[in-house]
Formats: C-alpha cells, sequence, structure tokens
C-alpha cells in the first residue's frame, strides 16, 4: 500500500484527521504501515505520535531506534483500549489502580517485554471512541 492509502486507513480508523507535528520524523513501510516519531535534543526520550499499521513492528523499531542512539525512554500513545495494548507488546502487569477522576482509567505499572519497567495513564477521554487515551512510558535502554 502507498502512504497515501495507509493516511486514509488512519483517518477512516480514528476518526482523526492525519497530522504530523513540526521536528516529527516519519517512518513508512509499504506492508507495515507507517510511524512518527520525535527525539529530544538530550536524547532522553523519543516520543511517538501517530501510528498506523502493525503496532508491535513499529514498537520495535522505537526500541531500536532507542537503543542504537542511546535513548533511554520511549513514550507511545494508546488511543484504544489500554490492555490489548499491553498484551500485544508482551507487558506484565504488576499494579493497576482505578482512577475515577479518569473516567475509571488505569495507572499502571509493570514490566516491559525487556524486564525493564513501564508506566502508564489516562491521559484524556475520547468521547467518540467512548475510552480513555493512554500515555504509555517505557524504559528501553541497553
Amino acid at each position: 500500500m502507498t502512504y497515501e492509502e495507509w493516511v486514509k486507513i488512519y483517518e477512516d480508523k480514528t476518526g482523526d484527521k492525519h497530522y504530523c507535528p513540526p521536528g516529527y520524523t516519519t517512518l513508512f513501510d509499504k506492508d507495515k504501515g507507517y510511524a512518527q516519531y520525535w527525539v529530544a535534543a538530550d536524547h532522553s526520550v523519543m516520543r511517538v505520535y501517530e501510528c498506523c499499521g502493525d503496532a508491535k513492528y513499529w514498537y520495535d523499531m522505537g526500541v531500536k531506534i532507542c537503543r542504537e542512539y542511546n535513548i533511554p525512554k520511549m513514550v507511545t500513545i494508546c488511543t484504544r483500549h489500554i490492555l490489548p495494548y499491553l498484551r500485544l507488546l508482551k507487558f506484565k502487569i504488576q499494579s493497576k489502580i482505578v482512577q475515577p477522576e479518569r473516567h475509571n482509567g488505569y495507572k499502571i505499572e509493570g514490566l516491559n517485554h525487556l524486564g525493564k519497567p513501564f508506566y502508564c495513564w489516562a491521559a484524556w477521554w475520547d468521547e467518540d471512541k467512548q475510552c480513555n487515551a493512554y500515555y504509555v512510558v517505557s524504559e528501553v535502554s541497553k
């Protein structure tokens, strides 16, 4: 598929308008989709913005980039149900606290697929999807 076809899938699936913030880099693979990321000037963190296609592939690509450039943390945004996302990435939950003030979203901590800490929390409520979106922070350094 072309990049434009992946963008259309993203827009149709999420209801969001495709946007690449200034300073972000877009990675594209015709079979896997696309992902956008930004790296802090001090290399302390990578942020992943839009992602469409194979989420596990793009997460693993982010880890690879972080490890190659000694970036210790990666932040992703999950705009769907968080528990299937964490299972997909092979994260192991150690603590899950309901946050009533966040539409009963969770604050979750545990170990990622590398055995390193991760944590996430409900960032905002998506009225259209009727679910929380989450920030997921994962330690990925070597």
